[in-house]
């Protein structure tokens, strides 16, 4: 595995996963996907099995960077959808447009979330069906430092640069559009790209501030 993408796999894994006296907590999907999650209490084996089932729910992520790479393709190139879309903006107006392509990104959102509830629940139920309940509970801060832990520092710095590219991105294609009279019909792409460079930013930075913490740590304990 390339240095520059080590440990996000295992990350997202062990991010499932808490150890505790007498094996580990699990947070397994609720089939209802805006109920609480359900947490459990797994031994090694289980652990194993299940890990195996959350893996194979990785491709999730190719599926995301090809959005991604899609919307890259859009801003460079943007010519070429131009005849596809340009109709419909002048058709549907700034406003009305720029609502439009907020909803159907969100409704594209909330499919990968639904479909991963629902379809990861199922299989994980025979695994669970014997694994008693818990009131201990895995917290974001938590499975955030799990993320930290697994995934390497060069990994994290390359999501921060991609982040701040998109960031980038938005801003130049707001300034050169300006003078060409394009500023609205560029406000909707722009607006993608400014949200999810900015969220992608803030998480890898978040995310190696928090790294760096848990190693200051880790040597004073070892200290």
């Amino acid at each position: 595995m390339p240095r520059w993408n080590e440990g996000w796999y295992e990350a997202r894994i062990e991010a499932a996963f808490k150890s505790v006296e007498g094996g580990y907590v699990v947070r397994a999907p609720n089939p209802w996907v805006f109920a609480r999650p359900r947490y459990y209490l797994v031994n090694e084996a289980q652990k194993i099995e299940i890990a195996a089932r959350l893996g194979r729910w990785l491709q999730l992520l190719t599926t995301l960077k090809i959005l991604f790479s899609f919307i890259l393709v859009m801003t460079l190139a943007p010519a070429t959808f131009e005849r596809l879309i340009l109709p419909r903006f002048h058709q549907l107006g700034a406003s009305v447009f720029t609502l439009l392509m907020i909803f159907l990104i969100a409704l594209l959102v909330a499919s990968f979330v639904v479909i991963r509830q629902i379809f990861l629940a199922r299989p994980l139920r025979p695994l669970l069906a014997d694994a008693p309940h818990t009131e201990e509970r895995i917290k974001f801060r938590e499975r955030l430092a799990t993320i930290a832990a697994f995934v390497s520092t060069e990994a994290l710095v390359l999501e921060l640069g991609v982040g701040l590219g998109l960031v980038g991105t938005s801003v130049l294609l707001l300034f050169a559009a300006f003078p060409q009279g394009h500023l609205a019909r560029t406000i909707p792409l722009s607006s993608v790209l400014l949200v999810a460079g900015g969220l992608m930013a803030a998480f890898s930075g978040y995310l190696i501030g928090l790294k760096a913490k848990l190693k200051r740590e880790a040597a004073l304990r070892h200290g």
